[in-house]
């Protein structure tokens, strides 16, 4: 079935559970292999493509605004944010910033640490 971004756009926006089930039928698989193939852990996959996705059917008003771009490029922009966020958390992990169980301490540490990523880019 075709479909275009702008009519998935609209039926998420308006709570159309088969636009849902469309979105998800369409991206999870994708999502989940880019996000496996980042991750080499099934489960973790899992479980950051259904935030991803969650994600973007809570913020599709912000794509639908803009729509400066296909829904997919979209969907992979919101990916590729939290595969870089859950890279900079491990990273962090690893050189001793931070424990692998987070309190909120740990929590405004990792924030402080992704802003000076991204001031240094």
């Amino acid at each position: 079935m075709l479909f275009s971004d702008r009519v998935l756009a609209e039926g998420l926006l308006l709570g159309d559970p088969k636009a849902f089930h469309l979105m998800f039928e369409t991206f999870f698989p994708r999502v989940f292999n880019y996000t496996f193939f980042h991750l080499a852990h099934h489960h973790k996959a899992e479980n950051v493509t259904e935030q991803i996705l969650t994600e973007a059917v809570e913020t599709i008003g912000e794509y639908h605004a803009t729509a400066v771009c296909s829904l997919t490029e979209w969907l992979f922009s919101i990916t590729r944010r939290h595969i870089r966020e859950m890279e900079l958390k491990q990273a962090a992990v690893r050189r001793g910033r931070l424990t692998p169980k987070g309190n909120h301490t740990e929590f405004f540490r990792l924030e402080e640490l992704l802003l000076e990523s991204i001031a240094r880019n």
